[in-house]
């Protein structure tokens, strides 16, 4: 019997992954593969980030920038952004970053 992988534990070493694969201006094929954790990472957080975000204290600056990042993190999983593979990988890694910080200690 396998024990499924913490989701957390995952995502942070897909982020640690993808900032070392920017440093060295990878090729298309690591970073479609690095991109598509990454993904999947933002997909699998975004539900219990938006939670997180929403159980901030109402009217707050705080929860604002929670729910920012979330919608920010929804519209880059419909258009995903431009730029060098490099910036690519670092905008997803910092995105997934984001998401970590809210759905790991229940807001920041």
């Amino acid at each position: 019997m396998t024990i499924p992988e913490d989701p957390h534990m995952r995502a942070r070493r897909d982020v640690t992954a993808a900032l070392l694969l920017a440093e060295h201006q990878p090729g298309p094929d690591p970073t479609a593969r690095a991109l598509c954790r990454l993904r999947a990472d933002v997909a699998e957080l975004l539900p219990e980030a938006q939670q997180a975000a929403e159980r901030l204290p109402a009217d707050t600056r705080r929860r604002d920038v929670g729910l920012s990042s979330v919608a920010f993190a929804r519209r880059l999983l419909r258009t995903g952004p431009t730029g060098s593979p490099a910036d690519r990988l670092r905008i997803w890694a910092k995105t997934t970053t984001v998401l970590l910080t809210y759905t790991e200690r229940k807001g920041p």
